[in-house]
């Protein structure tokens, strides 16, 4: 199952966006071993059609004791900071470019945001 294509900035307005998200969802359950375990065996009566806003969510402790992601496994995970000896979560990521991409369009789109407030004013 190939991953849905996703704008790297989608307009959250659109009524294709419910249908989106649930390809979305269907791919990551599918995709992701450990979020499909989680799913269908704490939420196994959500997997009808359901709006965004009730996906379930790992919880946040799975990024520290479980390798998340989609198909084979990334070499390239980034760690969180943490605090005292706790016990590192990891964010695998399988494409740097499109990770390094992501984030430097969401920077340009809000200096552009933040420019356009300082000329206004």
């Amino acid at each position: 199952m190939e991953p849905p294509v996703i704008p790297f900035f989608y307009d959250f307005r659109d009524e294709d966006f419910c249908s989106l998200s649930n390809k979305i969802f269907r791919y990551q359950l599918n995709a992701n071993t450990v979020y499909g375990n989680f799913i269908h065996q704490f939420h196994e009566k959500i997997l009808e059609d359901i709006e965004p806003v009730a996906f379930p969510f790992l919880p946040i402790n799975f990024f520290k004791t479980h390798e998340v992601y989609c198909g084979n496994r990334p070499d390239l995970y980034f760690e969180s900071s943490g605090t005292g000896r706790q016990q590192l979560s990891k964010h695998y990521v399988s494409d740097l470019s499109v990770y390094e991409s992501s984030f430097t369009a969401a920077f340009h789109l809000r200096s552009e945001e933040h420019t356009s407030e300082l000329q206004s004013h």
